[in-house]
């Protein structure tokens, strides 16, 4: 059995293609493998729902991440779901474990006390601990502690830096320590678009950033293996677009008495709370069977009619969407805006966005989708796919890598496999 690794390009979307695919390495991967242009992703368009439904096959409302934060109104920063315990079904991570196989894994979301080897998870909150010493407690300490002493302390904040402590920890890692599978999210990408916009020419930088890095990483783990035996996933998980405007819509709520907010911002106590997905807003209920209030909301949104929110959806559609089993509406805003779960004076923010690029939305927008390129002894070269769901791609990894995945959707892209 061949090894593998999964690198989440996190934020390069089809709208990259003529600055991604003309990059020294990834060109060659391009022609040496399998290339999906078109890879739609699932709903809400955000990083740890997406990266959940990679490794499992399945939508949110099966898998249980619906969002990248916690339903914590209270708190004014919520958590994020950093523990592997909220993945509700068997996974490529679990599914590999059953076999035997030895996992590492470089800040991939959602990750947190999951049973892999060799795992660096993503954290957010170090609950006034330095970086260091609180991922050190999340994880392996020894192995941690290695990591920092050959690469030194990190701050996950500072991009490009952080990228590049990764993966000179992941090659590291494979070589000395020769793991089966090894994930790596690599996000400056992502960092850099939500800064300055999906177009700005900060991006194109990053985006040759990343193919250098790219280049170094699999040069380094070629001095202990042979790379024709290795099978490669590059993939990411959604493009952003530009915004400009925030809707604090929340505010609604409070001025219907249905929340009730501290001074600092965070939420005292609540009926209801719009949890925010960028460009959307998923609302949940204090008690989910409080029909009443979710009517009064319905026709509260209906007699406003915010210029500003494209769409509302409905419990059914949300289902048929397999965004969430616990929301009980969702809300789509028009490109150029986003959600902001906080409070203010205004329900359309007066200034400008401090970011300029955002994701969240519904997946069918123009130039919105990821992209694949899948290279190595199982796959396919100079083959090129127009189009393909991102759901697929844990049944490919389970098929190439024959690890009996229990997965309600266990369909693989067989155009790219040998």
């Amino acid at each position: 059995m061949n090894k593998l690794i999964v690198i989440s390009l996190d934020a390069l979307g089809n709208i990259d293609e003529e600055t991604y695919s003309k990059m020294p390495f990834l060109s060659k991967m391009i022609k040496k493998g399998s290339w999906i242009k078109n890879l739609k992703t699932i709903y809400p368009t955000v990083t740890y729902p997406i990266h959940t439904s990679m490794i499992t096959g399945v939508r949110p409302i099966d898998h249980g991440v619906d969002n990248n934060l916690l339903l914590q109104p209270e708190k004014l920063a919520m958590d994020w779901f950093w523990d592997y315990k909220y993945v509700k079904v068997d996974s490529i991570f679990t599914a590999a474990k059953r076999k035997g196989l030895k996992i590492a894994s470089f800040s991939w979301p959602v990750t947190v006390n999951a049973d892999i080897d060799y795992n660096f998870p993503e954290i957010g909150n170090t609950y006034g601990m330095e970086f260091a010493e609180y991922v050190s407690s999340q994880s392996d300490s020894n192995y941690i502690r290695e990591l920092f002493q050959n690469f030194g302390e990190v701050d996950p904040d500072q991009q490009p830096g952080y990228d590049e402590f990764l993966a000179r920890s992941a090659a590291y890692t494979f070589n000395k320590y020769n793991p089966d599978l090894l994930f790596l999210h690599l996000i400056n990408i992502d960092s850099k678009k939500h800064v300055y916009g999906s177009k700005h020419l900060a991006v194109d930088y990053a985006i040759k950033d990343l193919d250098a890095r790219l280049e170094r990483f699999f040069q380094e783990i070629s001095k202990e293996n042979n790379l024709d035996d290795i099978n490669v996933v590059f993939i990411s998980d959604h493009s952003q677009i530009d915004v400009f405007k925030s809707i604090k819509i929340n505010k609604i709520l409070e001025d219907m008495d249905l929340l009730e907010a501290n001074e600092d911002g965070s939420t005292k106590d609540y009926k209801a709370f719009f949890l925010t997905n960028g460009g959307s807003a998923a609302l949940y209920l204090k008690d989910k069977d409080d029909k009443e209030t979710l009517e009064k909301i319905i026709n509260k949104l209906k007699e406003l009619n915010i210029e500003e929110v494209e769409k509302i959806i409905y419990k059914d559609e949300i289902e048929k969407l397999g965004a969430s089993k616990d929301a009980v509406l969702w809300l789509e805003a028009k490109e150029g805006y986003i959600f902001d779960s906080q409070l203010g004076e205004n329900l359309i923010s007066k200034n400008n966005t401090k970011n300029h690029g955002n994701h969240g939305y519904l997946p069918d927008k123009n130039n919105y989708d990821a992209i694949a390129i899948c290279v190595g002894p199982n796959f396919k070269e100079d083959t090129i796919l127009e189009k393909e769901s991102i759901l697929n791609i844990a049944g490919t990894i389970n098929k190439v890598m024959d690890l009996e995945l229990e997965s309600k959707n266990k369909n693989y892209i067989k155009e790219i496999i040998k």
